[in-house]
């Protein structure tokens, strides 16, 4: 079985704040598991979230200067 991570370990991750986190898991904007009155995150679940919401970076960037 995979190791759940708590809310303080997702916010240290993440660089993050707790409260960020608890709003993330309000909203349904982060994968959660509610186990009781807890909140846990599975690993693999928050690389897959991250990974969509990656952006790459131009190749190149033209800037048209008025002389």
């Amino acid at each position: 079985m995979e190791k759940l991570l708590t809310v303080p370990q997702v916010s240290e991750l993440l660089g993050v704040s707790r409260s960020q986190v608890y709003k993330w898991v309000h909203y349904d904007f982060v994968p959660y598991l509610k186990i009781g009155s807890l909140v846990r995150f599975k690993e693999t679940d928050l690389e897959k979230w991250l990974s969509h919401r990656r952006r790459n970076g131009r190749i190149s960037y033209k800037i048209q200067v008025a002389s």
